[in-house]
Order: structure tokens, then sequence, then C-alpha cells
């Protein structure tokens, strides 16, 4: 029996008994309730459902395993054609360095050892051209070599017939072009000529001509071992001449206007510069203000005897008219 089944029996409207009957328990032992009275809690997998999202799986992963071999495809391809790209440009760049090399001349040989050494540097340089850059770099260098001493000779040359000549400028310039083996001498030579120009330009100080001593010094280069001696030397002529000057101007002016003392102190300066133009100046200046000393002595003892004459004269005059009135 059925549970509905008890619920609709008259007796279940009734009293009910304290002792249930066997048969009552044995129903109640047995009882298994319905299920498919009631709505399921988790209900039964849909199969269909379960193979669309499947099969979306499936689709999506062979979509982006499609897309995933597109992008490596497109890649490989990218890095061969860069590839090949570089293989050609290293090609033409060894065809451009052999054609400097054939082409011979100094600067043509500068340019394909310019060229041939950043070939090396580059990466991924294959071995073939990397042997070939190497023997045409190797020509290239034995053949400047070749003509720098060539040159070098020749310009050492014309620097010795120049400073002959007493053309230093020129000697110094013809040398300083000089870069293979014979460097050092050329470099010697400088020295050697630049310490000649330095005295001349000296003697030309001392000589009275600053403006000429200041251009020969000049001369000298920058990257000249006495470079900074001579950038010393000018300055201090400049300082040197610039007070020698003032003293001899106020020692002028002081002659000008008859101030004998002042000029002579003045003078005594100018003897103890270090520039013996400026002391044959001052010696020159003393001379002057001696004569002009003696002329202003010789005037004022002319004009105390002429005076003493007119007085004398003027006296004798006055005691013969005297005497005569007598």
């Amino acid at each position: 029996m059925t549970l509905s089944q008890a619920k609709c029996t008259p007796s279940s409207h009734g009293s009910r008994s304290p002792h249930p009957s066997p048969e009552a328990n044995s129903e109640a032992e047995l009882y298994v309730p319905d299920f498919t009275q009631f709505p399921a809690a988790f209900p039964p997998p849909d199969r269909h459902r379960v193979r669309r999202i499947t099969l979306a799986v499936l689709l999506t992963l062979g979509v982006l395993m499609f897309l995933t071999a597109i992008i490596i495809h497109s890649t490989l391809v990218t890095q061969a054609d860069v590839a090949q790209q570089k293989r050609a440009d290293q090609q033409e760049m060894l065809s451009r360095i052999n054609s400097l090399e054939k082409a011979g001349g100094e600067e043509n040989y500068r340019d394909c050892i310019t060229h041939a050494k950043t070939l090396l540097l580059t990466a991924n340089l294959s071995s073939l051209v990397h042997m070939q850059t190497e023997a045409v770099l190797k020509k290239c260098q034995t053949q400047i070599k070749a003509q720098i001493e060539i040159k070098d000779t020749e310009l050492l040359e014309r620097a010795n017939q120049a400073a002959a000549k007493d053309q230093l400028k020129n000697a110094i310039a013809l040398a300083s072009q000089v870069e293979g083996k014979h460097r050092l001498a050329a470099q010697e030579l400088i020295s050697q000529w630049s310490g000649q120009i330095l005295t001349l330009a000296e003697d030309a100080y001392e000589g009275g001509n600053l403006d000429n001593a200041v251009k020969m010094a000049r001369a000298i280069a920058p990257d000249n071992l006495l470079y900074e001696t001579s950038q010393t030397k000018i300055k201090l002529w400049n300082q040197d001449w610039a007070m020698d000057a003032a003293k001899w101007k106020m020692a002028d002016t002081a002659m000008k206007n008859n101030q004998i003392e002042t000029a002579r102190s003045h003078i005594k300066h100018l003897m103890a510069s270090h520039n013996p133009y400026w002391q044959r100046v001052a010696y020159q200046l003393q001379a002057n203000v001696d004569q002009l000393q003696i002329h202003r002595e010789s005037s004022l003892r002319t004009s105390v005897l002429t005076w003493m004459i007119i007085i004398i004269g003027g006296w004798g005059w006055l005691s013969c008219f005297r005497g005569h009135r007598a």
C-alpha cells in the first residue's frame, strides 16, 4: 500500500490504535519512496550539448594550431629573406672592395681598407666571404704602405730643401705630412726647426719687431712639442712690451714738458727692461735728456751772460752819462 492510499483510508480519519498491527509494521519497513513524483535535484546530462561543446573546443584548438603554423612559416620565410639579403649585401660590398683594390691609388687603397674592416665586423659573415675579404685587405695594406714610403721620402727631401733656404715654416708643414716609418725622423726635424723658429722669433722681439716675433711663434702647430713654450713666450712678450711701451711714453711726455727729473726716473725704470731693444731705447732717451739738460744749462748761461752784459753795459753808459753831466 502506498503513502497516498494510506492517507485516503477511512481509518486515518478516526482514532489511531496505540499498537500498530504487524501488517502495518511490515508495510512501513518495506516502504520505498517513488522519486519520480519529485523534481530532480541534478538532472541527467544532455549528451547533445556535451558533443557540441567538445566539437567547439576541438575546432578552436584546430584554428589556433593553424594560425600558429602560419606565423611560424611567415617568420621562417622572413628570416630566410633577411639572410639572403644580407648575403647579397655582403657580396656587393666585397665586389666594391675588389674594385677599389684593382683601381689602385692611395685614396682607393684607403677606402678599400676602411670597407674591408667594416665588412669583417659584420655579424654572421660567411667563412668564404671572410677569407676573401681578409685577402683583399692584406693586398691593400701592402700597396698603401709602399706608396706611403715613397711619398714620405719625397716629403722629407722637399722639407730639407725648404729648411736649407730658411723656409722653416714650409719645411715643418711638409715634414708634418710624413706618416710612415719615417715619422720619427720627421718629428725630430720638426722639433729642430721649431727651435730655430723660436730663436728667430726671440731675435725679432729683441730687435723691436714684436708683430713679426709673434707671427713666427704662432707658426708652431698645436701638436708640436714646443707649442706650449711658444704660447708662453707670446704671452710674456705682449705683457713686457706693453709695460715697456708705457714707461717710454711717460718718459717721452716728461721730456717734451721739460720735466728732466721726471723723465730720468721713467728712463731708469725702462733701463731695467728684459728686452735689449727697450734698453737701447732707454739709453737713447737718456742721451736725449742729457742733451736737453746741456742745452738748457747752456741757454741759461747764455741768458745770464747776456743779462750781465746788458747790466754792465747799462751801468757803464749810466756812469758815462753822469760824468758827462758833471
